[in-house]
């Protein structure tokens, strides 16, 4: 709690109770509960620096990723001539013995 926000529920307590000591130790307590329930919900987040060391192991992986896709490109272009190789060598083949056995 702010300390504005403090003094402002000190007064109004004070108003209510007419007790200066019971006003502050209304609000003693209510300000060590609201602490102690920020630091147990603290302790639930992630700091900054555990979102940093994610967001570079992210961009190691996507630069891993774009080599992998490249050199996959590139097997699969050499993949592509070889079959295309294949495939013009069984053409001249049959049409050489089509003639053949046509003649």
């Amino acid at each position: 709690m702010t300390a504005s926000e403090s003094l402002q529920l000190y007064q109004l307590l004070f108003k209510l109770t007419n007790n200066e000591t019971q006003a502050k130790s209304i609000v003693t307590e209510i300000e060590r509960t609201v602490d102690t329930k920020f630091e147990k919900e603290e302790q639930r987040f992630v700091p900054k620096n555990e979102f940093e060391k994610i967001d570079f192991k992210i961009e190691l992986l996507r630069q891993e990723m774009k080599t992998a896709i490249s050199d996959l490109r590139g097997e699969m272009r050499g993949e592509t001539n070889k079959l295309i190789v294949w495939l013009v060598a069984t053409i001249f083949a049959s049409i050489t013995i089509a003639k053949y056995i046509l003649h």
